[in-house]
């Protein structure tokens, strides 16, 4: 069992999803749908003030720039002999745009004017699209040139060349060239396809879908309107066959042309003959020329493309030239000759209709037929019925073969509308496209028609009338049921001992929306009927029994019994048989929905009485049920709706007017009938009215056998054969009157008999009547007592009859009723044209008593606009301005504070108010503003009853029938004070909390700038690459004027004099690179120590002057000069200058590695110190506008949130202790005027109060407190504090820390990666001098006095411990960590080179240093125990380490560079993040969240104008007097 429910439950829940995804998928589509209308619209609009002249010329024009645009696809040919006709294929390329465009070298901005004009439409469909959505309203006029002129330049002018250019970017991007083949080489570099390649076919899928939307929807294909637009056509099959064909031209142009120039062109061939075809077979145009202007573009095309092939086939680029210039020409002339032909083919007298092949070619003959008839519908009626019924012989045709086609009903519409004028006969035909098949171009035509219709249409008709407004009346009354029901459920939660707050307050919120929505459908629908009495009566009494209204409330019901009264009087002298507003007539709209079709969906009460079924019974019902047979079979009787809708020529059924129902007991019911098919915007309905027969007869309706099937209701008391109402369905007639069968026998139908009933003397009159439906012959026998009856059938008997006429045979057609010339006034239409039968009806003229439910007034329309007017006769002027919104009342009050009564106590600070102290007023101190009596007793806190008096209920109690303006709950004083005080506090948090949220991202966006701004400028000033370097070339410096003077003299080394010279301009060059650097950045800094090492510094220097040593002092950047001049002259001296005693030489020898190196060692440190504290301010400045942000959280909390969520709190309590503090008689009251206002308005039976416990004395409420909203608001700020924090707490730790380190850290790596390279050129450069100590020209030698190194030896350990220390520091230091990527790790570790053979770097860098330390110290000790050691291996490791040391240092920086760049894209990335998320916050959470509270106190206070106008002044008052007796105890 649980099972089969799980079951139950899943299958539900699946069609319960299936239909809310219908639902959602058909409002998608009908978005879609207005979208399109709206552009139709906007770009329809003045189409009958354009000059046809102008358009014919337009499109001319347009269609030979289409022409030439088309023909520049089969060009630049590729054939050699084409080149002496280049100018032609250019003069024709050139009509193209982007080929115009890329010729002069600006293809960018046509590129750029291409995407505008494909995104800007594109975006403003999109918000057209989201507006309607959600049912904004929208002006078509504003679209007209952002949509409609934007769409129509695109897909007429310019969609070709658009093409064109994305498909030439697309290719540039996969192809990167300079030139394109299709644009005779031009250049094409200033279109930088690498940034939008893929880009480029999103646009040509926007492009495409915008033109494919613009040929299938805007669109006119009205056959009227064809003088007005040249451009009115049938359908758009052939123009989307057209865009797509085109697309694949152009790509084929672009893709295949250059290289398969013959596939090319007879792809071109095929599609560009298939349309030429296509438009001279199908002319989808109205106008004969427009068909002939398209297929001669493509035909131009076709024959270009064959001329192309031929070309090829036979190598002369003469023989195309001479097809395309000479033979076109004739083509064209040619081909007008068919177009002509063609149309005179088109003729009914020669077209079987049978053998169509096509939908599209019904159309054809059909439109010239309609054209025909337009020219003699006038001059030759006869001849133009007879086309008529051609036209129709078509339509049938195309629905019998093509009936699951939506365009077959639009043809007929467009016909029965646009030409015949006939509006409902318009709308049913249109109806019949939802029986068809879903196609998206026809469901959009279904549409725009339905749009179209409903706007202008050509003449008043009552039925569509009376089912718009039975639509709205219905949907007004159906939800002040819905409030009733929503009331009762309010008073009655809130009359229970054991009250539920929650649920109170949930059905307080629901009952305030549910009161909102009825009064403004029951606005609207005075607005739209302002005389209907129906609708004046429904609102008047919502005013009176619900809104305590009761100014307004009379008004309108009294305006209701004046209408009333008018349009009796007015039915009385027009006489008219029937009218679907008349309240006396019975009402029946059945269903011509396919799902539903036949049931009854809606019935008024005369209906409903006359059938004798409650209404809530009836709807739903097939209307055969209450069809006399052999109708009363459904599937007979649908099939005969079925074969009237398909098959009608006018709305009205061909019905006799006198008729027969069988009522739900099986009584036959005579009446007066009159059925009409209407079709509003979906599908068509069945609208019977009836009126009984009033007439003094009685009828059996019986079999060939003599049993009766059915009879009236007083046959059997008329007969004798019982005193009570009896149904003698199945009774043997024989029975009833013991002579029937002889009397069958004896008299002819239609006669008269004279019957005496047997064992008494009264005499009664009968008539047989036979008719014959299908095979079966039914008779009826009709009875009656009065004479008058019985002289009426003598001298003429009305015709009645069943409804045989609609099985199997055509239904005979009712007149149509034509309006007179003259102008009609008001709703006053002249008497209908009077039958020649005799069944006119006098209807009673005695007025009936008119209820809530119930019709009883034809508005009626003007035959220009759509104003109603209810009647001619003068009235009570009242303008509906007067029944105006009071929720806006109260928002002016609102905003208006100062408009109160100076007198009018402050609210501040005060306790909750219990309206037990409404027992403490004696009711005669209150005056009622009013003048009328109020309550004369109240209950207390022992729970007495109220003792209230009361009058005769009128529609509303007596509480509520004072004349006084429903404002004034709302607008006293106190209300004011304490919705102003919500509202302000709101609007205050509001503002605050958005000013806060505005500061804090601005600090943090302060924040995110600032820091990321400042590490990179911080990265460049601190040029830590150039101040390592630079101390590395100044060593390389030393060591290359060593290297130079050993190759001068003729010393073993491996390099050569040249090559040496040369390696040391290029680092001479790069340190003066490096010092210019230094010195225009050195400008920018301010004075300081770093500032001043560099040009106020003193630093000590040698050089030889005349062969003495000379000391000197010089700042840093004298220094580092110096060593660039002399580095300079040295490589530019010859060999044989070079010598101990060469200047240059010396100074490079003594300054490299001595004193200058000592100066940038310096340098580098007091950079590093004075970066950091500059670095230390600017991260402190960073945290300080963090702090700042936190504070300015903290303090909205406290100074804002904390008291706008007390005066939340204490509002909300006081209103809700509004309701929880009401008398129990009070609210049993208000729950009695529900309840009787559900049966008596309604017919609803209401809920009982019996079984539930209520409250006994209001002491039991004292406890009772309204649901707190303060969480609420708590819960959702929490979110913004939460991520607020946590955003705080990530920067901290994912950025400023991050930051924080790699500043810190990057000058002390890159430092250590120089150190280790300027180590590994020193340990070598103090070998080298070691090795050469006993020279003449060795280092002591050169410089015998005022040297730096004290010992060769000292200076290599030295050099060597320094080497040590870097590469530890960098592997195993606290900055190891920082740039290893895995391939600085495998460079340092694995292996130091990308060859397969590395030698001593076999295992990384590491490796290798320590592989050269230990080669060094070893070739240092042997050279000192006095052996010759070669140290050329040892050079060649050198070199090796230098290169893969300064690329591990570049990539030190690389790498830090890199994790900078990336905490700074996290850091904007979490920043931008932050700042949406709090936006969205803002926007969509906090504020319709805080707008939701703030509406839930306002609406609850509202709903105090349901409680009696008298009970809430004695309110006002207890809050007054309250509210003063706590300011007294306060200053006591």
């Amino acid at each position: 069992m649980e099972d089969s429910n799980d079951a139950l439950k899943t299958d539900a829940f699946d069609v319960a999803i299936s239909t809310r995804l219908k639902k959602l998928l058909e409002r998608l589509l009908n978005t879609l749908f207005e979208t399109f209308y709206t552009i139709y619209k906007s770009s329809s609009s003045n189409i009958r003030a354009e000059g046809s002249k102008n358009k014919f010329y337009i499109h001319l024009a347009r269609m030979i720039l289409l022409t030439l645009q088309l023909l520049s696809l089969i060009f630049p040919p590729t054939l050699p002999s084409w080149e002496s006709y280049h100018w032609f294929s250019s003069l024709i390329s050139y009509t193209r745009f982007d080929y115009l465009f890329m010729t002069l070298s600006i293809g960018v901005i046509f590129l750029y004017i291409a995407a505008g004009a494909v995104v800007v439409p594109c975006l403003f469909l999109a918000y057209l699209y989201i507006k309607l959505y959600h049912k904004k309203p929208v002006k078509p006029t504003n679209y007209r040139i952002t949509l409609s002129l934007g769409l129509k330049f695109t897909r007429v002018y310019a969609y070709l060349p658009f093409l064109c250019v994305f498909f030439a970017t697309f290719k540039l991007w996969l192809l990167p060239e300079n030139t394109l083949f299709e644009y005779d080489d031009a250049d094409t570099s200033l279109i930088h396809a690498q940034y939008y390649g893929e880009f480029t076919l999103v646009l040509i899928v926007l492009l495409v879908a915008l033109c494919l939307f613009q040929v299938m929807f805007l669109y006119d294909q009205y056959i009227s309107k064809a003088k007005y637009d040249i451009g009115t056509r049938a359908h758009s099959k052939l123009e989307v066959f057209q865009v797509l064909s085109i697309l694949v031209i152009a790509g084929n142009h672009f893709w295949i042309h250059e290289n398969y120039p013959v596939a090319h062109f007879f792809i071109t061939l095929v599609l560009a003959s298939a349309l030429s075809v296509g438009y001279v077979y199908y002319l989808p145009y109205f106008n004969v020329f427009l068909n002939f202007t398209h297929s001669a573009a493509y035909l131009t095309l076709s024959w270009g493309a064959f001329a192309q092939i031929w070309s090829y086939a036979l190598d002369n680029g003469t023989m195309g030239f001479g097809l395309i210039v000479i033979v076109t020409p004739c083509l064209y002339l040619l081909l007008w000759e068919i177009v002509k032909r063609r149309v005179k083919l088109i003729d009914k007298s020669y077209i079987n209709l049978e053998s169509y092949g096509s939908l599209w070619l019904y159309e054809l003959p059909t439109r010239l037929l309609v054209q025909e008839y337009l020219n003699i519908y006038k001059k030759e009626p006869e001849q133009a019925l007879m086309i008529k019924e051609d036209i129709n012989s078509l339509f049938r045709g195309m629905a019998k073969n093509y009936s699951n086609k939506k365009y077959v009903g639009l043809w007929e519409f467009a016909f029965t509308y646009s030409i015949l004028k006939q509006d409902n006969l318009a709308r049913i035909k249109l109806s019949q496209c939802r029986r068809a098949a879903f196609e998206l171009e026809g469901s959009f035509h279904q549409y725009k028609y339905s749009k179209e219709i409903e706007l202008a249409f050509h003449a008043y008709h009552e039925e569509v009338d009376f089912l718009k407004f039975r639509t709205m009346y219905e949907k007004a009354l159906k939800f002040d049921e819905k409030c009733c029901d929503a009331q009762l459920q309010f008073w009655t939660e809130l009359a229970c001992e054991d009250l539920q707050i929650e649920k109170l307050e949930d059905l307080g919120y629901k009952l305030e929306k549910v009161v909102k929505k009825s009064r403004k459908l029951s606005k609207l629908l005075i607005k739209k009927y302002p005389s209907n009495q129906l609708a004046l009566k429904l609102f008047g009494s919502f005013l009176l029994e619900v809104y305590n209204d009761s100014n307004k409330g009379n008004e309108l019901v009294s305006r209701a019994e004046h209408e009333k009264q008018q349009f009796e009087k007015k039915m009385q002298t027009l006489g008219e048989k029937f009218n679907y507003f008349d309240n006396n007539n019975g009402i029946l709209i059945v269903s011509g929905n396919p799902e539903n079709f036949g049931n009854i969906e809606s019935m008024n009460h005369i209906a409903s009485n006359t059938l004798a079924i409650p209404i809530r019974f009836g709807l739903s019902m097939n209307i055969s049920v209450f069809v006399p047979p052999p109708m009363n079979v459904a599937s007979i009787h649908n099939k005969a709706m079925q074969n009237f809708i398909l098959q009608c020529k006018t709305t009205e059924v061909g019905l006799p007017f006198s008729s027969f129902f069988i009522d739900y007991s099986s009584f036959i019911v005579e009446v007066f009938l009159q059925v009409r098919c209407v079709a509003l915007d979906s599908y068509p309905f069945f609208i019977a009215a009836f009126k009984k027969n009033t007439k003094d007869r009685e009828v059996i309706l019986f079999d060939v056998e003599g049993f009766i099937i059915s009879s009236t209701r007083g046959f059997a008391i008329l007969t004798g054969y019982s005193d009570q109402p009896m149904n003698l369905k199945g009774v043997y007639a024989e029975m009833v009157l013991p002579t029937f069968n002889k009397l069958r026998k004896t008299y002819k139908p239609e006669q008269v008999i004279d019957y005496v009933l047997a064992g008494t003397v009264n005499k009664i009159f009968l008539k047989f009547h036979n008719h014959v439906a299908g095979s079966v012959t039914f008779s009826l026998l009709l009875a009656t007592g009065n004479e008058e009856e019985k002289e009426s059938w003598l001298s003429s008997m009305p015709e009645v009859t069943g409804f045989d006429e609609l099985i199997g045979q055509e239904i005979p057609a009712a007149k149509e009723y034509t309006a007179p010339t003259y102008e009609k006034k008001g709703i006053l239409k002249p008497p209908r044209m009077k039958s020649n039968k005799d069944c006119n009806v006098k209807f009673d003229l005695n007025p009936q008593v008119s209820y809530i439910n119930e019709t009883d007034f034809k508005p009626g329309k003007k035959i220009i606009g759509k104003e109603k007017d209810a009647t001619s006769i003068q009235k009570p002027k009242v303008e509906l301005e007067e029944i105006h919104d009071e929720e806006e009342e109260d928002k002016e009050n609102t905003d208006k504070p100062d408009l109160v009564q100076n007198s009018a106590p402050v609210i501040s600070n005060s306790k909750l108010i219990d309206l037990k102290d409404l027992d403490l007023i004696a009711p005669e101190s209150y005056e009622d503003p009013n003048n009328l009596s109020s309550a004369s007793g109240i209950s207390g806190i022992s729970g007495e009853i109220i003792n209230i008096q009361q009058e005769p209920r009128k529609g509303t109690s007596i509480a509520s029938s004072s004349n006084s303006s429903n404002a004034s709950f709302t607008s006293s004083a106190v209300a004011q004070i304490l919705l102003t005080g919500v509202n302000r506090s709101m609007f205050r948090f509001k503002v605050s909390f958005f000013i806060t949220t505005v500061v804090v991202n601005m600090a943090i966006l302060s924040m995110v700038i600032y820091m990321s701004v400042v590490a990179g400028q911080f990265q460049e000033k601190v040029v830590v690459k150039d101040v390592t370097q630079r101390r590395i070339l100044n060593s390389y410096l030393a060591l290359e004027g060593r290297n130079l003077y050993l190759s001068a003299v003729n010393y073993e080394i491996s390099d050569t004099y040249e090559t040496i010279s040369n390696n040391m301009k290029a680092d001479v060059e790069s340190y003066a690179d490096i010092v210019n650097r230094a010195s225009k950045r050195l400008k920018t800094w301010p004075k300081g120590k770093y500032r001043d090492m560099y040009y106020n510094s003193e630093f000590m220097r040698f050089k030889l002057n005349d062969d003495i040593i000379v000391a000197e002092t010089d700042n840093l950047m004298d220094l580092m000069r110096n060593m660039i001049e002399e580095g300079n002259i040295l490589s530019a001296t010859d060999a044989s200058n070079i010598d101990n005693q060469n200047p240059s030489f010396f100074y490079l020898l003594r300054n490299g590695h001595s004193e200058t190196l000592s100066a940038l060692n310096e340098s580098i440190y007091v950079l590093k110190s004075e970066e950091r504290s500059m670095l230390t301010s600017v991260l402190n400045i960073v945290l300080i506008l963090a702090v700042f942000a936190i504070c300015l959280l903290i303090i909205c909390l406290i100074v804002v949130l904390i008291p706008t969520l007390l005066s939340v709190e204490y509002s909300n309590q006081t209103v809700w202790s509004l309701f929880i503090n009401l008398p129990l008689e009070l609210i049993q009251e208000m729950r009695s005027r529900c309840e009787e206002r559900l049966e008596q308005t309604h017919g609803c039976e209401p809920q009982l109060l019996t079984n539930i416990r209520v409250f006994k004395s209001l002491a039991s409420r004292e406890k009772v407190k309204a649901k707190a909203k303060w969480p609420r608001i708590i819960c959702k700020m929490s979110i913004y504090y939460a991520s607020s924090f946590l955003f705080f707490i990530l920067f901290y730790f994912k950025g400023f820390l991050v930051y924080d380190n790699l500043l810190y850290t990057k000058p002390i790596v890159v430092d250590w990666a120089g150190q280790r390279v300027l180590a590994v050129n020193m340990v070598f450069f103090w070998l080298q001098e070691i090795k050469h100590h006993n020279q003449t020209w060795s280092y002591y030698n050169v410089i015998p006095y005022m040297r730096s190194a004290i010992s060769l030896e000292c200076e290599l350990d030295k050099a060597i411990e320094n080497l040590r220390w870097a590469e530890y520091y960098l592997l195993y230091g606290s900055v190891a960590y920082l740039g290893k990527s895995q391939s600085h790790k495998d460079l340092l570790l694995d292996k130091g080179c990308d060859i397969a053979e590395c030698g001593f770097l076999e295992r990384g860098l590491h490796s290798g240093i320590e592989d050269y330390i230990e080669d060094v110290s070893y070739a240092r000790d042997l050279i000192l125990s006095g052996q010759d050691v070669s140290i050329e291996d040892i050079r060649a490791q050198m070199k090796a380490l230098l290169q893969l040391s300064t690329e591990l240092r570049d990539k030190y920086i690389s790498d830090i560079g890199s994790i900078l760049d990336d905490t700074t894209l996290l850091i904007i990335g979490l920043t931008v993040a932050y700042i949406v998320f709090v936006l969205f916050l803002y926007f969509f959470v906090y504020i319709p969240g805080l707008n939701v509270i703030q509406r839930e106190i306002t609406s609850i206070w509202t709903l105090g104008r349901l409680i009696p106008i008298a009970h809430r002044a004695k309110i006002l008052r207890t809050l007054k007097n309250n509210k003063l007796l706590n300011k007294a105890e306060k200053d006591e």
